[in-house]
C-alpha cells in the first residue's frame, strides 16, 4: 500500500492513474471474456453483465462464473456456502502458529480501521480528495479460487 502524505500528493497519485476502461487487458483475460460472454467486452461491461446475472439468478450465476472464469467445476449453488461443520474441521487442521498469526493480523486490521473511523469526522475534503466512512447494509464479494493461498483473503 502506498501512503500519501498530504492532499497534493494524494491528488497527484489519483490523477495519474489511468481509468480502468483505458487499461489494456492481458490476452488471456480477453480470451476468457470472449469465451464466457461470446464477445469482446470492456471491464465495465463484464462487471455489469455479471452483476445483472447474479441479481437475476443468484448463486446459480455465481457458480456458473466460478466454473467458466476460474475453472472450478461441479459447483452447485448450494455448495457456495461453507457449513459450520466444514469450518470447524478446517480450523482443527490449522497449525497453532498460523492461527496465532492470523488472529494478530486480524487484530491489527481491526485496530487500523477503528482508528480510521475515529478520524473520519475530522477527515479532509479538498480538491475532490478526502475520505467518507459510511456503514453498508449489505455487500457482495467474489473471491476467486486460485492455487495460491493468501491469508489476506481470510481477513477480508
Amino acid at each position: 500500500m502506498r501512503l500519501a502524505h498530504g492532499v497534493e500528493e494524494a491528488r497527484s497519485s489519483v490523477l495519474r492513474r489511468a481509468p480502468l476502461e483505458a487499461t489494456e487487458l492481458p490476452a488471456a483475460v480477453r480470451s476468457t471474456i470472449r469465451r464466457t460472454f461470446g464477445a469482446e467486452l470492456g471491464v465495465g461491461e463484464v462487471v455489469d453483465r455479471i452483476l445483472r446475472d447474479v441479481r437475476e439468478r443468484g448463486d446459480a450465476a455465481v457458480a456458473r462464473y466460478n466454473q467458466e472464469i476460474d475453472g472450478v467445476h461441479g459447483g452447485r449453488a448450494r455448495s457456495l456456502e461453507v457449513s459450520s461443520e466444514e469450518m470447524e474441521a478446517a480450523y482443527d487442521r490449522l497449525d497453532a502458529g498460523l492461527v496465532r498469526a492470523l488472529r494478530e493480523a486480524a487484530d491489527q486490521v481491526r485496530r487500523f480501521h477503528q482508528r480510521q473511523m475515529e478520524h473520519a469526522a475530522r477527515s479532509f475534503q479538498k480538491d475532490g480528495v478526502g475520505q467518507q466512512v459510511r456503514p453498508l447494509v449489505r455487500i457482495g464479494m467474489y473471491v476467486p479460487g486460485t492455487r495460491t493461498i493468501y491469508p489476506s483473503t481470510v481477513l477480508m
